[in-house]
């Protein structure tokens, strides 16, 4: 317990040390968010069109809805029923209260397409709710990982450290590249998503 290393890795275990990891995680995700979805809320504040919403709109709610009764019914068992219900009602409220402002958001950007429409619903949404949460759980896990393999490597004289550091900084640099190259997919996605409602004006900020 004497390693200065040791210590240096258990301090991360304290209140602080955790809330700067919830922190970088929280962060991460909400540069996502922004990358990835900026550019139709600036055309959606530029334009200001009314919110309309097409038949199809709600054809996908029920997709998305149908989807989320397969889920809960493979993986949450019905006994007792309660706690099935009531995930699969935070699922129904969740997914309808993000369909309603997805619909809002591309009718105020002018997206009247039928496709991109479902797109943007059926694809852009879901990708980025999920890039955001893989986000955070990859902090918290290879965080966890990282300091449980390093911790082990220090207190054992059998196990070198330097390779489980060598392949652990592999595995994050290859990580954060998957993170940079589904962010810049999901931004261009939005970017074709506005390819025809918006010209290059509506994507950048007045200037003051």
């Amino acid at each position: 317990m004497s390693n200065p290393l040791i210590r240096w890795l258990d301090a991360w275990l304290s209140p602080l040390g955790l809330l700067g990891i919830i922190i970088v995680a929280v962060a991460s995700a909400l540069v996502i968010g922004r990358l990835t979805l900026g550019p139709l809320q600036k055309a959606a504040r530029r334009r200001g069109q009314p919110t309309q919403f097409y038949l199809t709109d709600f054809v996908w709610l029920l997709v998305q809805l149908q989807a989320a009764l397969g889920l809960v019914s493979a993986f949450v068992a019905r006994n007792p029923t309660w706690a099935f219900y009531t995930i699969l009602g935070f699922l129904g409220a969740a997914l309808t209260v993000m369909w309603w402002a997805a619909v809002r958001s591309m009718s105020q950007a002018g997206v009247q397409g039928m496709v991109r429409r479902a797109v943007l619903i059926l694809v852009l949404l879901p990708g980025v709710e999920a890039a955001m949460v893989a986000t955070m759980i990859f902090w918290g896990v290879s965080l966890a990982v990282g300091y449980n393999e390093l911790r082990r490597a220090l207190t054992r004289e059998d196990i070198a450290i330097w390779p489980l550091v060598v392949s652990g900084g592999l595995l994050l640099v290859s990580a954060l590249f998957a993170g940079v190259l589904i962010t810049w997919l999901l931004r261009r996605i939005t970017l074709w998503l506005l390819a025809e409602s918006t010209g290059p004006q509506d994507l950048v900020e007045p200037s003051a």
